[in-house]
This record gives structure tokens, sequence and C-alpha cells, in this order.
């Protein structure tokens, strides 16, 4: 119910055509999102469950790297229409994903085992682990 409403205010509140087909695009996106295993299987989201793991040290490390190549670019004398180019997004994103996978497997993963042996009792499970942490 809540992605028809979406998609119905979207409609008709956004103006202009391109607006209407990011809003269904957009609904479309997160039906697939959700329902994408299920409409797959499970084993082809195995070989891209790493992904998953990226997302935080992604999601970290984006800004600096936007911002670091915006400052480049001022200092070249470039114009910031490059970033309008489709090769350097491409770069952009690449330098994510590398840089976000060096982050996730040299300090992320090191820092989760650190946190899970030294503060959590041995013989529980996870799950027994995550209630008591709620408790304190």
């Amino acid at each position: 119910m809540a992605i028809v409403t979406a998609l119905v205010v979207g409609w008709l509140t956004l103006p202009g055509p391109s607006s209407k087909i990011e809003t269904v695009s957009a609904i479309v996106s997160i039906l697939l999102c959700v329902t994408a295993e299920d409409l797959f299987g499970h084993e082809r989201f195995r070989r891209i469950a790493w992904l998953g793991g990226l997302t935080y040290s992604t999601y970290l490390i984006h800004f600096p790297i936007m911002l670091t190549l915006v400052i480049v670019t001022d200092r070249l004398g470039l114009s910031r229409e490059i970033f309008a180019q489709p090769l350097p997004w491409l770069i952009y994103l690449v330098s994510v994903l590398a840089l976000g996978h060096i982050v996730y497997r040299r300090f992320e993963v090191p820092a989760q085992r650190l946190i899970r042996t030294r503060f959590m009792a041995p013989g529980r499970s996870d799950v027994e682990r995550a209630a008591v942490s709620l408790e304190h």
C-alpha cells in the first residue's frame, strides 16, 4: 500500500515527464531490491554478497574521495563540468569501491573481530550476544 501511495503522490505532485519516470523507476528499483532474492534465487546473491559488506566502508569513504577530486580539479584549473561525463563517474565509482574494499578488509573486519573477541562471552550464539549487549 505504501508503494502505491508513493507512486500516486509522486505522479500527481512532481512536474514534468522526467520526474514521473524517475518516480516510477525508483519504486520499481525498490520493489526489485525487496523481492530480488525470491525472484532470482539465493545462489545468485551469494556471489555478490561481498558488496553488502562494503556498504558502510563505501559510505564513509565516498565523500572524502569526492571532495579530493573536486579540489584537485579546481587546482588544475579544470571545469567541474567534467564530472557530468560518464568516464569521470566511472573512475569515481571504481575508486570508491576499491578504497572501500581496502578499508573494509584492513580496518572494518579486524575491528569487528576485535570487538567480538574482546567484548562477547565465548560459547554464546550471536542472538544471545546481541540480547546481552542490548541489556547493558
